[in-house]
């Protein structure tokens, strides 16, 4: 009768370990289940948060603010066409010459500004486009 009982018993064991693996198994999952949720929660704050940033990114870069900024901050106008120009280099920089070549371009474009006398300057009429 000792083998019947060891089977029985070696039965009742090996359900119970399955019950025990079975209700293991369904906590881990809920677990993991309830992280996922946490996660996709999370995600969407994320997203929503990039949708305000870029909302906002958006409205900062209008360019009506920018001329607004332009405007009251710097005291800058829009100017006409033939007054802009755009520097195009054709040449390719020599690294050993960046700085030469940088200097050499802003020589350039120097060549085109106004020049300022020295009695403009000293009664700071620098900025005083009005007058002339």
């Amino acid at each position: 009768m000792s083998s019947g009982s060891f089977i029985s018993t070696l039965v009742v064991a090996a359900l119970v370990l399955f019950a025990c693996t079975h209700i293991w198994q369904n906590v881990y999952i809920l677990n993991l289940s309830t992280e996922v949720g946490t996660l996709k929660k999370e995600k969407n704050q994320i997203k929503d948060l990039i949708k305000k940033n870029q909302a906002e990114i958006n409205d900062l870069c209008r360019h009506s603010r920018i001329e607004q900024l332009a405007l009251d901050k710097f005291k800058l106008q829009q100017t006409a066409s033939e007054n802009m120009f755009t520097l195009v280099s054709k040449r390719k920089f020599s690294k050993n010459y960046q700085f030469a070549d940088l200097i050499s371009s802003f020589q350039k474009v120097a060549d085109h500004f106004p020049v300022i006398t020295e009695s403009k300057a000293e009664g700071k009429e620098i900025f005083d486009f009005d007058e002339e």
